[in-house]
């Protein structure tokens, strides 16, 4: 790679970890990172919990004890999206009385009348947490189905804001105070436009002082105004993890600063 133009920015050439500020203004930059780590609280906290409701109510399926219970009451709900039904019930433990509820299919409905014994499934070390009624196992099964693709999807979709919001400006302070500082020339210019917004991406590549026969290649998104400010071809200084090359930023555009000692 041709570098004889290249120079590395002078406050990276001192020892690490390097002093790190914040490029523009640090009250309305932290504020922003902030405000979106607060809005995708809530969001995270259901993913939290549909995960645990699953892998809850499978323990109760897998290992569950069976316990003697009594169908208290049934409730039939109507709503925009058809009927639902639950069945209230108590069941004992040894000389302990517990009471629980379970959504059931219509068919466990009908058959599952107050007065009605059953067999309650549930976890002998917490017998209060999801316990079910076997008799309507099937319904159970089913529901578990449902909230482990969902949940499993939505988890997937929450982690990648949870990479961008919470992870990744945590890598690229690190980068900033402890990064190896390399030439890295530009290899391509992206501009991908969707109906209301276009993305701005900048690839390249660079080669890693040792243990990589092939260069390190990386992307990056930028501004508008970053990405018409270079070219293809351009050599640039970006910083990576000597353990984990892959992890690098464009020093240029990053949004962390090496401050001067």
């Amino acid at each position: 790679m041709e570098t004889e133009h290249y120079r590395v920015e002078e406050e990276l050439l001192g020892r690490t970890p390097r002093r790190v500020a914040r490029v523009g203004n640090l009250v309305s930059g932290m504020a922003g990172v902030g405000c979106m780590q607060l809005f995708i609280l809530p969001f995270i906290a259901v993913g939290v919990g549909m995960l645990l409701f699953s892998i809850g109510g499978t323990l109760v399926a897998a290992g569950g004890s069976d316990m003697p219970g009594s169908v208290t009451a049934r409730r039939d709900t109507s709503d925009s999206d058809g009927n639902s039904y639950k069945v209230d019930f108590t069941y004992r433990r040894g000389d302990d009385l517990y009471s629980g509820s379970s959504n059931v299919s219509s068919d466990d409905y009908q058959r599952l009348e107050p007065g009605s014994n059953v067999t309650v499934q549930a976890l002998s070390w917490a017998p209060s947490i999801l316990p079910a009624v076997r008799e309507a196992s099937e319904s159970r099964n089913k529901s578990l189905i449902f909230f482990w693709g969902f949940s499993i999807l939505w988890n997937a979709l929450i982690s990648v804001f949870v990479w961008a919001i919470f992870v990744w400006p945590i890598i690229a302070r690190r980068l900033i105070a402890d990064g190896t500082p390399v030439a890295a020339r530009l290899i391509e210019k992206k501009a991908d436009s969707s109906d209301d917004s276009t993305t701005y991406t900048l690839l390249y590549e660079f080669a890693p002082e040792m243990g990589f026969a092939e260069p390190v290649k990386g992307k990056m998104t930028v501004t508008r105004e970053q990405w018409e400010s270079v070219a293809s071809g351009d050599v640039l200084t970006a910083l990576y993890i000597p353990l984990r090359p892959h992890w690098s930023v464009l020093y240029k555009f990053a949004d962390y600063r090496a401050a001067a000692d």
